[in-house]
């Protein structure tokens, strides 16, 4: 079969669609009890990129009809996001490229003997893989791919953290995978951390001689982030050496850090209303979070999983309203929606291939590269597989007016519908800024990215540069909020 049942930390997990949500949810392989037989991962590494219809004229003249890049144009064409398809191409290719580097470690890691890689090139309208039909890679060189998929490498185990506090203290665990040979005496790591050409830290230490190949774990490495003003995009580099070959191999991975974010005073003008919790009450001002004791004006309203007609009201006045919930208004909630990973194209016509993340004042001190890379897996899966992420349906919002979101999921390229984590828009009088992103697990469990991204919006919600192209009456949403609100297609 094509399914490999795994014991993982989180429970069994099916090898083939569970484990590429994130590396964490899966791949902590426990072999069978005395038998100790080396299992390899089948039809591994099964992520997809969006498909790239500007590649139909490469197959005129072949047997071949290329109707999933149809299938994909039609269906950008009704949802008027014909435009946007390049963007589409290029950001799931971003995101699988990390999903393969992440994954194919992890194995490693975490002790699969071998994976089968599925695909090495694009079947047809499986476009998943590492090259397109005619063999022309897609998002890696054969360079850059040897560095974790060769037969010795160097491993970070990242113990699925990839966001830190400045001035903390951080333990770097490596390993070596040398498959082909035991490691000789002599082999050294050096490490290296780097910011915008600037080395912030530096070590080195031996690699163990154990007379076997096999995975090689070394000691862990601490050193202390520096203090920032400003969250910064972090190069990890390792390379391994040998007194007599020099260089043998390197490996490289990013990792983000943010500065301390201090909570919000009383004074700020910050109700709090819905199930915040005790620990969002307190970082956005306790004195405000029932509503009383305040000795100011309500500048902003931060509504937790609701907005109901107190709200509504506050809008017609003129009101601001930051939402943090991802079911108190329209959402899709469908197979394969709520995942960080891009889903596999045999899953009918559900799932997603990424996200676009626009250039925008909301996120100005929020690091990102256009799309949601490892800086936003906590908070579009927090605590999976406990909570997951809805996105919100702005199919529903363009019954009434069109939305451009802020962070954009793409849908599967057979339906191209409109989700969102991130949207704004005007509501009567007042101003709306939504987000279904799980900031209020992160503000529980202390993510600093959490922190930073909380901080943002509310700053950009009370500022004069929140101004919401899009407009609906406060009517209009509350029929939306009274009629349906889970779609399933």
């Amino acid at each position: 079969g094509s399914i490999t049942t795994l014991t993982t930390p989180l429970g069994r997990r099916d090898s083939d669609l569970d484990e590429p949500t994130y590396a964490r949810d899966a791949l902590r392989y426990t072999p069978p009890p005395k038998t100790q037989r080396p299992a390899l991962a089948h039809e591994y590494a099964w992520w997809s990129s969006y498909p790239d219809i500007r590649k139909r004229r490469r197959y005129r003249g072949l047997p071949t009809e290329p109707y999933w890049f149809e299938e994909a144009a039609i269906a950008a064409r009704r949802a008027g996001l014909t435009r946007e398809l390049p963007r589409f191409v290029r950001n799931s290719r971003a995101l699988q490229a990390l999903l393969r580097k992440e994954g194919y470690e992890k194995a490693r890691l975490y002790g699969f003997a071998g994976y089968i890689q599925w695909l090495f090139h694009d079947t047809l309208w499986a476009v998943e893989g590492i090259a397109d039909d005619f063999g022309t890679p897609h998002n890696v060189s054969p360079q850059e791919m040897r560095a974790y998929n060769d037969g010795t490498v160097v491993l970070w185990d990242d113990r699925n953290r990839r966001t830190f506090a400045a001035e903390s203290s951080v333990v770097f665990r490596f390993a070596v995978a040398a498959d082909a040979t035991a490691p000789p005496p002599g082999w050294r790591l050096e490490v290296a951390v780097r910011h915008a050409g600037k080395t912030w830290w530096s070590e080195s230490l031996p690699v163990p001689s154990t007379g076997s190949a096999g995975i090689v774990r070394l000691r862990g490495l601490r050193m202390t982030l520096p203090a920032l003003a400003r969250p910064a995009t972090a190069d990890l580099e390792a390379r391994l050496t040998c007194p007599r070959r020099g260089a043998i191999t390197a490996n490289r991975w990013q990792f983000w850090v943010f500065p301390h974010v201090p909570p919000f005073a009383p004074a700020d003008g910050i109700r709090v209303v819905g199930t915040a919790g005790p620990a969002l009450e307190q970082f956005l001002g306790a004195a405000t979070a029932a509503g009383t004791g305040a000795t100011t004006a309500e500048r902003l309203r931060v509504a937790c999983d609701r907005l109901n007609d107190e709200d509504l009201n506050f809008l017609s006045r003129g009101g601001r309203v930051l939402l943090l919930s991802d079911q108190a208004l329209p959402y899709y909630q469908m197979a394969d929606t709520d995942v960080f990973r891009t889903v596999p194209w045999n899953r009918g016509r559900t799932g997603h291939s990424g996200t676009v993340v626009e250039r925008h004042r909301a996120l100005a001190d929020f690091p990102h590269e256009g799309f949601c890379d490892y800086a936003f897996v906590n908070l579009v899966i927090g605590g999976w597989p406990g909570e997951r992420t809805w996105p919100f349906n702005l199919d529903a919002w363009r019954r009434v007016t069109p939305i451009r979101p802020i962070i954009r999921l793409i849908d599967h390229y057979r339906a191209a519908r409109h989700k969102a984590y991130l949207f704004e828009a005007r509501v009567g009088a007042g101003r709306l800024l939504a987000t279904c992103l799980r900031i209020g697990w992160g503000i529980r469990h202390r993510t600093p990215e959490s922190r930073r991204l909380l901080q943002a919006l509310v700053n950009y919600a009370r500022s004069d540069a929140f101004r919401p192209r899009a407009a609906v009456t406060v009517e209009s949403l509350r029929q939306m909020l009274n009629g349906q609100r889970r779609y399933e297609d």
